[in-house]
């Protein structure tokens, strides 16, 4: 493995004000360049664990032992539109009626 260059820099300022400015987020110079240096720094990280050595490390999914426990997929009978109504804490004309996500209601 070669030696890590820590001080290189991937994302110079110009291109992150870029970035900024595609995502409609507003940055001060000061921050910009805070910021650059920061993400460079997580960059070179990345860069560096790319260069690790991963031929004899097996593919994992999960850290641990983890399956899953699959059952049968069996069709039964589905509750009635009156069951789930009664369930509901608002109907409205034979539907679910739900509060407005904007609403400021509680």
């Amino acid at each position: 493995m070669t030696e890590p260059n820590q001080n290189k820099q991937i994302l110079n300022i110009d291109e992150l004000r870029h970035i900024a400015e595609l995502s409609r987020v507003a940055f001060t110079e000061e921050e910009l360049a805070l910021l650059s240096s920061q993400l460079n720094d997580i960059l070179n990280s990345i860069g560096e664990l790319a260069e690790a050595d991963t031929s004899n490390v097996e593919a994992t999914r999960h850290i641990s032992d983890v399956s899953n426990i699959y059952r049968e997929d069996v069709p039964a009978e589905s509750l009635s539109r009156e069951q789930v109504l009664d369930n509901a804490p608002l109907s409205q004309e034979g539907y679910v009626r739900v509060r407005g996500v904007f609403d400021e209601e509680n």
